[in-house]
């Protein structure tokens, strides 16, 4: 048996982002310098996803196959605001610069994903790969260099580049009786990221990277108990990632020597999920509740 299927998906998305730095300092003779940088930024994207699923039962196993198209981007718009004003010093700094009607886009490559679900007595085996496309890279919002209030001309970059990747997952659910079934999986989820945009991109240094980027690794156990009027769905899923970063803000130097840590830091992320399903039927329907 085959079959196959088209689904359209619209899609509302919006990004903001806004960085607010404030420093006060008094010295012994009671004058005070003030500092302040404030950087705003935001994009709207309309468009269109498409999704194509083949479907095919054969003898012994069943798969599937599935193709997001890239995303269509229809109706688009971007918006940037930059201050940074220094006062008390003999070194004063005003700059500012707002920004409206950008132009700003939004790339999402195409992905193929194939599966399979294999029987073994009265147990089933799933298995998983996807692939995703690369993607160039883009200015995320274009912004033009603007003169600051003292003549000079600011330049900010908001870029994103996007790798080739693959994932894989395997999982099964294994028949213990007619009212117990238990579940278990294991999933990649590697990050196409390589560079991405974020607010850092206007307050860091021009060649550190801040992002948080990092591949995981999932695993989900679950149960699924059936009784005479109802059915309950016991899961969990464990996420766990690592990597690391650049220090994304400098901050000023008050004199003398203050020592620099210039080494990357790491960081661990762990994530526990939990769901709860029960059904039962009312009237003559199932009703769930999750």
């Amino acid at each position: 048996n085959f079959s196959i299927g088209v689904s359209t998906f619209v899609s509302v998305y919006n990004y903001r982002g806004r960085y607010d730095l404030r420093l006060a300092v008094q010295d012994q003779t009671n004058s005070a310098d003030f500092y302040n940088n404030t950087v705003n930024f935001g994009q709207s994207s309309y468009g269109v996803f498409w999704k194509i699923g083949l479907a095919w039962k054969l003898k012994g196993f069943d798969l599937g196959l599935n193709v997001d198209l890239p995303y269509l981007e229809v109706i688009k718009s971007g918006k940037f605001s930059y201050a940074e004003i220094l006062a008390g010093t003999n070194d004063d700094i005003f700059k500012y610069g707002k920004l409206d009607d950008l132009e700003s886009n939004r790339k999402e490559p195409i992905a193929i994903s194939v599966g399979a679900g294999i029987p073994w007595k009265k147990n089933t085996i799933h298995l998983k790969a996807d692939w995703h496309g690369a993607v160039s890279e883009y200015d995320r919002l274009v912004i033009p260099p603007f003169e600051t209030g003292e003549g000079e001309t600011e330049e900010f970059r908001f870029k994103e580049e996007l790798k080739s990747v693959i994932n894989f997952g395997v999982g099964a659910d294994f028949f213990l009786s007619e009212r117990v079934n238990l579940f278990a999986s294991f999933s990649t989820d590697n990050t196409p990221l390589v560079t991405s945009a974020s607010i850092f991109d206007f307050v860091g240094e021009e060649d550190s990277d801040v992002n948080l980027i990092a591949d995981y690794m999932h695993y989900g156990l679950g149960i699924d108990l059936k009784f005479t009027k109802a059915q309950i769905t016991i899961g969990t899923t464990y996420s766990v990632a690592s990597g690391d970063f650049d220090r994304p803000i400098d901050f000023p130097d008050q004199g003398g020597e203050v020592p620099q840590n210039d080494e990357l830091s790491q960081f661990e992320v762990t994530r526990w999920r939990f769901i709860v399903g029960l059904e039962f039927p009312i009237l003559g329907y199932d009703v769930n509740f999750k």
